[in-house]
């Protein structure tokens, strides 16, 4: 699950049971905070 704000400049990725994995800097895709994004959410990300 991913909430983003329209103007934010990271999002919080969520799992399924509404936990947060992680912040990510939505302009240069990394992540925030220590985490390692999964290659396929990236995907996704620049996807929508």
């Amino acid at each position: 699950m991913v909430y983003r704000r329209p103007s934010a400049p990271h999002i919080h990725i969520y799992d399924s049971k509404r936990r947060l994995i992680g912040p990510l800097d939505v302009a240069r895709m990394v992540k925030i905070e220590g985490w390692m994004p999964d290659r396929k959410l990236t995907k996704l990300i620049l996807d929508l």
